[in-house]
């Protein structure tokens, strides 16, 4: 019986996934998870599992958090890694 939930256990974490996790956090206390695929200075776009790909404005986010290193371009073409 160990042996057997042992086995179930070990291919469950050989099998889940590993791609980057990003959330989104709204102002309504919303966490979205994804992978953020844009940001825009109107909104950013997240690409879900449920859903597909989400577009969601900038007035409905509070942050966000990515699993990747990103980089920033300032508006006076500062990039920020």
């Amino acid at each position: 019986m160990i042996k057997i939930a042992l086995t179930l256990l070990l291919s469950l974490i050989l099998t889940s996934n590993t791609y980057a996790l990003d959330l989104v956090f709204t102002n309504d206390g919303s966490k979205l998870m994804g992978t953020i695929t844009a940001i825009t200075p109107t909104h950013i776009q997240l690409s879900t599992s449920y859903a597909e790909q989400l577009t969601i404005g900038r007035e409905h986010i509070t942050g966000f958090s990515t699993s990747e290193d990103i980089s920033l371009r300032l508006k006076d073409d500062t990039v920020i890694s």
